[in-house]
């Protein structure tokens, strides 16, 4: 799953905050199920093996879109193409760009390398247990046990592989020591395509046309990845607005649940039988990346004109996350497959599944929060700073005449460490 790009350190649009925080608790849902409840992701595991009904029943309904991992990382990825480039579109000053784009790299690598150490550590010291728990509960066929166990990890492969591939080259999951890493290459190289994409079209009349455009080419014809680089134009596509009529109707909010469900698609459930016939026209063997990128696209209009949707993102549990989202992305995986595993090991034998595992949740998501709250106020801040450094070392100052407004000035250096 979102991967998600790390979050501003203020911003006066909080509810994209508490967005971002609940897209980053639903790749947390989809990581645990996937580890311990495989029937509710899965369909290989549950003529095997069956923990709940009801996890499996959840996987062929329409509210598969509420703990869909991946859906939740196409909202991340058209939240960044809006956020990348909303304000240089109102303000129309280049240096912004020029400003984020010198940042993006050092603000998204320094945290994701933090996280590879992270592994690097918990299997050095033997703390990975998922090979083991994931046998017992037959959840082994999608934790994908990746390069985790292979004989020798060289700490030169590992730095060279999270500062340099990792960023110039699209990797699977299974290719990467923190798997939820394979977003990162994606979010930077997004990133890039949307700082590009704002200044070519900023002094065309139809931009949001020529956009549009560019993401169904990148949609029909960008390869298996495609699609995710077509969410992020999508991003850019809105942000093109100068502003948004906020309405307290309740269509959006229709809006929003009709992309909940949308966004859970899968080809095998009959639910969505009409939508599979769509996937021939994009090209495609299957249309369930496009479908989540569509929801995605939803999900973000519904909340930009909803002031209902805007007030309920905007509470302090969402927004809490949201500021720490970055942080318990990365992190989160990698203690799960340690200490989550661990638990599961632990209490097989001596506890019914179910209540083992509301035990190994509850524990889970109090130390995934506290280790992600700690990153967020070292190592994520750190990267802050360098990240601004460098924008300020790579880029010039801007003219003084700048007719730019103090509060568009505040949000642009914010997100100089988005």
């Amino acid at each position: 799953m979102s991967a998600p790009g790390p979050q501003t350190e203020s911003t006066r649009e909080t509810y994209l905050e508490g967005l971002r925080g609940l897209a980053a608790l639903v790749v947390f849902f989809h990581h645990f199920f996937t580890l311990f409840y495989p029937e509710a992701i899965s369909p290989n595991t549950v003529t095997v093996h069956t923990h709940s009904r009801l996890m499996a029943l959840l996987r062929g309904s329409p509210l598969r879109g509420l703990y869909d991992g991946n859906f939740a990382v196409c909202i991340f990825f058209v939240l960044s193409g809006y956020v990348l480039t909303v304000t240089f579109f109102r303000t129309r000053n280049p240096n912004i760009i020029y400003r984020l784009a010198a940042a993006r790299y050092f603000r998204l690598v320094i945290p994701a390398m933090a996280s590879i150490l992270l592994v690097v550590v918990l299997r050095e010291f033997s703390l990975y247990n998922i090979k083991e728990s994931s046998a017992l509960n037959l959840a082994a066929d999608i934790a994908v046990p990746s390069i985790l166990f292979q004989d020798e990890i060289r700490l030169g492969g590992v730095l060279w592989d999270g500062l340099v591939t990792t960023w110039v080259s699209i990797r699977r999951p299974w290719e990467l020591m923190n798997l939820v890493l394979w977003t990162m290459s994606i979010e930077f190289l997004g990133s890039m395509l949307s700082f590009g994409t704002a200044v070519v079209v900023t002094g065309l009349r139809q931009r949001w046309l020529v956009i549009l455009v560019g993401a169904l080419c990148f949609s029909k014809f960008g390869g298996d990845f495609g699609d995710f680089f077509c969410a992020f134009l999508l991003g850019v596509m809105l942000a093109t607005r100068s502003s948004w009529s906020v309405t307290n109707a309740w269509w959006p909010v229709a809006l929003l649940v009709f992309a909940a469900i949308l966004g859970g698609y899968t080809n095998e459930t009959a639910f969505y039988a009409p939508l599979r016939d769509l996937a021939p026209w994009f090209a495609k063997p299957d249309a369930m990346v496009v479908m989540r990128v569509l929801a995605a696209f939803l999900v973000m209009v519904a909340v930009l004109k909803s002031g209902k949707l805007q007030r309920a993102l905007s509470t302090r549990p969402l927004t809490f996350l949201g500021k720490i989202s970055f942080s318990l992305y990365l992190t989160h995986q990698p203690l799960m497959y340690s200490v989550s595993a661990f638990i599961m090991l632990k209490t097989w034998t001596t506890m019914k599944y179910h209540q083992a595992m509301a035990l190994d949740f509850a524990v889970t998501a109090v130390l995934c929060v506290g280790v992600a709250y700690a990153m967020s106020r070292t190592i994520d801040r750190f990267a802050i700073s360098v990240s601004r450094r460098a924008a300020r070392f790579l880029v010039a100052d801007e003219p003084a005449t700048s007719s730019r407004s103090p509060r568009d000035a505040d949000t642009a250096r914010s997100r100089s460490g988005d």
